[in-house]
């Protein structure tokens, strides 16, 4: 199973190449391991309304192109595949090749994913597994479509969110890191209401849940539930849009 563990070594023995002798350490060694899922592919895609989000504090990178239309990264000669819409018609005229614009790549978080830790009767292994795999292959979704995102969960005894912020699919291992930090608890909560409640619902595009029973939430509406069986089938066929 997937998580966090702690590998605790007090005695070290090394022995030679063939075997023969030996020398016997006594060593004080702690260390936490983590085993994560590795993210699969999904089936997702970011809705104009998310990529038409806008914020008084936008910020864009200086060094990617993304998908943002309302900045231009840059100009570049036309390839194929590129939109038209994107052809730059009057710098093209006085240039012997075509030129497009490259959109900008927006650095503020559109969506936040929050993972609901309830432990919900009767919770499987298989299940963590599953909602663990969920998680990580959806973050990882976004960030590759160049959506940023929170990703996160509810900490009941600090009353709080926890949030990590993914722009770059590689950032998505240090959350899983923390997340395994994080225990389940016992007493549902509506985490939408709590997002409402601390004015939330303005900073986003949209809120994306995934609970322990594997339920898609989008906002306020279900949108899909996986399966703990075909996870990676689930993940692939489930027609996520955020």
């Amino acid at each position: 199973p997937y998580g966090r563990s702690e590998v605790q070594v007090e005695h070290l023995r090394l022995w030679d190449y063939l075997g023969i002798f030996s020398l016997s350490k006594r060593v004080k060694f702690c260390k936490e391991i983590y085993l994560l899922p590795e993210p699969v592919p999904v089936e997702l895609s970011i809705s104009g309304r998310t990529w038409s989000f806008r914020t008084d504090g936008d910020t864009f990178s200086k060094d990617k192109p993304g998908e943002d239309p309302a900045e231009v990264f840059g100009l570049r000669e036309y390839q194929p595949g590129d939109r038209l819409q994107r052809v730059h018609w009057k710098l093209s005229a006085r240039s012997e090749d075509w030129m497009v614009r490259e959109l900008s790549l927006a650095e503020i978080p559109r969506v936040l994913f929050l993972l609901d830790l309830y432990r919900v009767p009767g919770l499987t292994e298989a299940q963590c597994s599953a909602f663990l795999t969920a998680a990580f292959s959806i973050s990882q979704a976004m960030a590759l479509e160049g959506c940023c995102h929170e990703f996160g969960w509810f900490v009941p005894d600090e009353n709080a969110f926890q949030l990590v912020r993914i722009q770059e699919p590689e950032q998505v291992w240090e959350a899983g890191k923390q997340l395994m930090k994080a225990d389940l608890y016992d007493a549902s909560m509506d985490l939408f209401e709590l997002c409402r409640a601390e004015g939330r619902l303005a900073r986003y595009a949209g809120i994306l849940r995934l609970t322990m029973g594997l339920e898609l939430i989008y906002g306020e509406t279900p949108v899909g539930k996986l399966s703990a069986e075909t996870i990676k089938e689930s993940l692939s066929h489930c027609g996520l849009e955020v």
